[in-house]
């Protein structure tokens, strides 16, 4: 009898919690009231006078040591003794059936008369033959009408794993798995959530009977994940009371007591993690059995088993898509990368031809006026004009506009250098631009006389605010536009008018010149681009005016477009500065 005391307890210090220790502690306290009670009952009280207490004292002590048992059975499974019960059910019946065919046919053999050791070989072959089939048939009627769910986990996990090995795709693994689970359990609902690598979040892969809410609502529960990683195993509803028993803090029984109210709320019945190599990727919840019974010890281990070997296979379903989508990626982005080589070999190309455009025009403009210059100084130095000053005063203007020529040509070419290597300085400064434009104008009055082309300036009626620019910056674009005008205008007039808009100031300069195609406009503001009219009239000119002017107009958070009704009908050029 002391075995009965010793062994309970040596085993349930064993063990750290959960519903194995709750199994022990009910059959033990069930043994212990049932001695004691028979103690007190059939010593203590006979001692006393009291004749016919053994009477009353066994069943009661029978009683509740049946009742504690059966409460760690179906609360705690204990012994998974239901399906036990189930099972016997089956072979029972099994047995019965075979028994009734084997009298039938000893019954048919009274009047077929077959000799008695020929009839127990045809019985004993035919029971043989029958049993199996009997036994599924049996099985069946329990699974459908009992809802009892008999299985063997080796099978199940053996065909499982032949299916899983086949696919890599993970929509279909999480529809195999949550099916096998859910026919071999008999579950009314189930949802597989995988977890993301990068945002930690769980999604809703697959989902048969759960609110979708519901099963992200269970899992946004950080508890229930630590709690599974840390036990390693499946959380079981039934267990929650276990839980609260063992918890070691009032703060730990408040958070179980939670994730048991979530459960509850969702109709959750077991949750577990799918890892692989310690790393969380996923969890499979559980509805109720169809059957209302509680989840055997055959069943949690069983969906232990399975999520070990579902993990691996999810894992290695990602790894192929991540592998899939690598590829499907790499090609888009050699893709991507051969175009960016077709444009950037195009540019090359037109960056080539500009190079070999910008040398030729620099080239024929340099030597030009270095031409003029050599010539002129030349004959200067030979005498030929000694006795005629008014010719040599002539010369020399000459010389001087040649050497102006290429002033503006070097420093037009070392602007844009500066430009294209980010080394242009910006120096600002409240200034009028009235002023600035005044003052332009009359430093273009001359070229302008020259020409026979008249420019005007039309004031403003309204107060134009003070600007914060660059006034060396900003004149240098009204020189560029004005002398441009000049260029595509042989005769007639330039008007330059300025007004004060919502945010900004609007210069125009019109002229009465050539015009422009609006293929010509398109191409404006690039370098070494000449509309056809000025080529006609203005062979010396290398098209980097109106670039740098759009360059300097930028830096100066403005805009700059221009505008022409057609060849003939002269041009618009519009600049806008912020104020």
């Amino acid at each position: 009898s002391l075995f009965f005391f010793f062994f309970p307890i040596s085993q349930y210090k064993k063990l750290e919690g959960g519903v194995e220790k709750k199994q022990i502690l009910y059959v033990f306290l069930g043994i212990c009231f049932a001695v004691i009670f028979s103690f007190v009952s059939f010593i203590a009280l006979t001692g006393i006078g009291i004749n016919d207490a053994e009477v009353y004292g066994a069943p009661i002590a029978l009683l509740v040591l049946f009742s504690l048992t059966s409460h760690a059975i179906l609360r705690h499974r204990l012994m998974d003794i239901a399906v036990a019960t189930g099972k016997i059910a089956t072979y029972f019946f099994t047995f019965l059936s075979v028994c009734f065919i084997a009298f039938f046919l000893i019954v048919v053999n009274n009047y077929l008369e077959i000799a008695e050791n020929y009839l127990v070989i045809l019985v004993a072959i035919i029971s043989a033959m029958l049993f199996q089939p009997l036994f599924l048939f049996f099985e069946k009627l329990a699974s459908r009408y009992l809802y009892y769910s008999f299985y063997s986990s080796q099978k199940v996990l053996n065909d499982l794993g032949k299916n899983l090995v086949k696919i890599l795709d993970i929509d279909e693994l999480s529809d195999l798995t949550t099916k096998t689970i859910m026919e071999t359990m008999k579950l009314d609902r189930a949802v597989i959530l995988l977890r993301d690598e990068k945002t930690k979040k769980f999604d809703v892969k697959r989902n048969f009977g759960f609110k979708e809410e519901n099963g992200i609502s269970l899992v946004k529960d950080s508890f229930l994940t630590e709690h599974l990683k840390k036990t390693q195993k499946p959380l079981v509803y039934e267990e929650f009371n276990a839980m609260m028993s063992d918890a070691k803090s009032e703060e730990e029984k408040k958070k179980i007591e939670n994730l048991r109210k979530n459960m509850q709320k969702i109709e959750a019945a077991l949750c577990n993690l799918l890892i692989s190599k310690d790393e969380v990727i996923g969890m499979i919840v559980l509805g109720e059995k169809i059957s209302k019974d509680p989840y055997t010890q055959q069943d949690v281990e069983l969906l232990d088993n399975l999520c070990k070997q579902i993990s691996i296979s999810f894992q290695n379903a990602k790894l192929y898509s991540e592998v899939q989508d690598f590829s499907e990626n790499l090609e888009k982005k050699v893709d991507e990368q051969v175009k960016e080589l077709r444009v950037a070999y195009k540019k090359l190309q037109r960056l080539d031809k500009i190079k070999t455009e910008f040398m030729s025009i620099v080239s024929h403009q340099l030597r030009t006026p270095l031409s003029i210059i050599k010539g002129h100084l030349s004959m200067i130095e030979e005498g030929v004009y000694d006795n005629n000053k008014e010719k040599k005063k002539e010369i020399l203007t000459n010389v001087y506009k040649a050497n102006e020529r290429l002033i503006t040509l070097v420093n037009d070419v070392l602007n844009i250098s500066r430009i294209q290597s980010g080394k242009v300085e910006i120096h600002k400064e409240e200034t009028s631009i009235e002023k600035i434009i005044e003052e332009t104008i009359e430093k273009m009055q001359k070229p302008a006389e020259d020409k026979g082309v008249k420019i005007t300036f039309s004031k403003p009626k309204e107060d134009i605010p003070l600007l914060n620019i660059d006034t060396n910056k900003i004149e240098n674009i009204l020189i560029n536009l004005i002398d441009n005008a000049l260029k595509y205008t042989p005769q007639g007039e330039i008007t330059i008018s300025l007004q004060k808009e919502e945010k900004d100031i609007k210069i125009e300069i019109k002229d009465t010149g050539d015009g422009m195609t609006k293929e010509e406009i398109e191409k404006l503001f690039e370098t070494f681009s000449r509309g056809e009219a000025g080529k006609k009239h203005w062979i010396q000119g290398a098209g980097l005016g109106l670039y740098i002017a759009k360059q300097f107009v930028e830096m100066h958070e403005g805009k700059i477009w221009a505008t022409s009704e057609g060849e003939g009908k002269g041009s618009q050029f519009y600049i806008t500065l912020p104020f």
